[in-house]
């Protein structure tokens, strides 16, 4: 059996996966860092906003995009960075450009900034 899916219907089921599998965030804002943190306090996503107001870096743990690429079978990391720059405008209103979206392991939290 085939299924046809439009590219909306796509991203929509794509938004919802990120959302069920980084579960609640909270947010913690100190200056011009934005960190999305699950409930043990473990950064998950961490935004920053570059000098001079150009824009958002986001730095987004490795365990916690992984799980999506592997899901549907992204080609690779243009399309993960394409789905969480989406994820982030309509989640929390942060306009980070797919190219400015990149991992961090955890324990390395401190030089994502």
């Amino acid at each position: 059996m085939n299924y046809i899916i439009t590219e909306s219907k796509l991203d929509n089921i794509i938004d919802n996966f990120i959302t069920t599998q980084f579960g609640k965030l909270h947010h913690q804002l100190d200056g011009d860092k934005f960190t999305l943190v699950n409930d043990n306090g473990d950064p998950i996503i961490i935004v920053i906003l570059t000098d001079y107001g150009h824009g958002y870096y986001a730095y987004v743990l490795d365990e916690a995009y992984a799980s999506t690429i592997n899901m549907f079978s992204m080609v690779g990391f243009k399309d993960i960075q394409s789905a969480l720059s989406k994820w982030l405008y309509k989640h929390y209103n942060l306009p980070v450009e797919e190219s400015r979206i990149t991992t961090f392991s955890r324990g390395e939290e401190e030089y994502a900034y």
